[in-house]
Formats: C-alpha cells, structure tokens, sequence
C-alpha cells in the first residue's frame, strides 16, 4: 500500500522562498529626482545645466546612485551629474550639463537607478521640462 504524506519539506522550502523575496524587496527603490516641472517651453541653447534636489538616506547612498534623463521618453545615461554631499533633511542639491538636444521642443525627464544586492532599481520618472532648443549661434 502506498500513502501520500504532506510534503512538509517542500512546503518549507516554497515558503522559505517567498519570505527570502520580501525581505529583498524591502530596500524600496530610490525617489524620483525633484525638479520644477514646466508647462510652457524654457528656451535653452543646450549648453546649460539642469538642477535637481534628490532624497536619499546619506551620501554614501547617493553615492551609488546613478542618473537617467529621458528625452522624449527615450532614456539616456546622463554622464557628469554631480551631488552635493551637504544635505537638507535627506535632500542632496545635483546637477550635470544638458544632453546634445537637437533644435526644437524636447520633453525632458530624470530618474535614479540603484543596484542593490545584484539587482536595479530604478525610480519613477520626475516632473517634465519642457525645452525649446534653439538652434545654434542664437541666444535665448
């Protein structure tokens, strides 16, 4: 005669499993950057810089965050951001040059992406800029 026994070890292991994803899941992923949306077009040659205030626990923390600039949703590494490491209640001042932006009205947004136990993270998109690029050898 065979009899089937609850699989108990099985059992364990499948919970085992699930409890060691929550706890991975427990560093959240970072805050989207904070910068002033636009509802009307800035003028922007392209060789400014754009300014964010980003939340993080301290600067070792911000130190491993890397930043992504979406230009009309497509994302970009944006190279040269640079954060202060004197903060405000978690709030760190950055900054780092435009993007090479052709002429015309561009979408712009940022977000932050963290890696975290071999895993990314990446947050939600910030507020959108809305930019008018104009074309070289004029001024704003």
């Amino acid at each position: 005669m065979i009899r089937s026994e609850p699989c108990v070890p099985l059992l364990a292991a499948v919970i085992g499993a699930c409890m060691a994803g929550a706890c991975r899941r427990g560093d959240p992923p970072p805050q989207a950057p904070s910068i002033a949306p636009s509802t009307t077009p800035v003028r922007v040659t392209g060789s400014e810089k754009i300014a964010w205030d980003q939340v993080a626990n301290d600067a070792k923390e911000l130190a491993r965050y890397r930043y992504i600039v979406y230009i009309d949703d497509v994302p970009v590494d944006l190279a040269g951001a640079a954060c202060s490491t004197t903060t405000t209640v978690m709030t760190f001042p950055c900054s780092a040059a435009l993007p090479k932006l052709s002429p015309g009205s561009h979408r712009l947004q940022l977000a932050v992406e963290k890696e975290t136990e071999g895993e990314r993270q990446r947050s939600l998109k910030s507020g959108a800029l809305l930019l008018d690029v104009l074309p070289p050898n004029t001024s704003p």
